[in-house]
């Protein structure tokens, strides 16, 4: 069997005194060769070589600005028709929270959205157990437009 080479680029923007090791093979008919990076913000929002990304996966759980900068900067670094990906994604904040929840993420996606900047996103469940019912919180997926 015939196998795709990919390479995966894992880059942290937490002050961390280094980041955990990433999967150095996936199971699936591809080989995986991965390099984690740790790097401040400024780092991952310039020119990414002239190389753009076909995946990208947001911590969405995350208030303002800074979920809506990582959002907006994926999909800058993204390749027309990539792929970004976004956890914790509240739709609706429940009024009576004693948790910290933010819907900044899925108010960040509708505004990339309305901008027609991305597709329309497709929410899965993050958790299926009963205890994770409430709050609810997804994953987004989406793909970026042609520019």
């Amino acid at each position: 069997m015939a196998h795709t080479t990919v390479a995966l680029h894992c880059c942290w923007l937490i002050s961390s005194p280094r980041p955990p090791s990433p999967p150095s093979t996936f199971h699936l008919p591809t080989r995986c060769t991965s390099r984690a990076t740790r790097s401040p913000a400024p780092n991952i929002s310039s020119d990414p070589g002239g190389t753009a990304f076909d995946i990208i996966w947001v911590d969405g759980d995350h208030d303002f600005p800074v979920v809506g900068i990582d959002l907006a900067n994926s999909v800058r670094l993204l390749r027309p028709g990539g792929y970004l990906m976004c956890d914790d994604v509240v739709t609706a904040k429940p009024s009576r929270s004693t948790t910290y929840l933010s819907d900044a993420a899925h108010r960040s996606l509708v505004a990339l959205r309305g901008a027609g900047l991305i597709d329309e996103p497709t929410y899965v469940y993050k958790r299926l157990g009963k205890r994770h019912q409430h709050p609810r919180k997804f994953v987004a997926i989406t793909t970026t437009r042609s520019r």
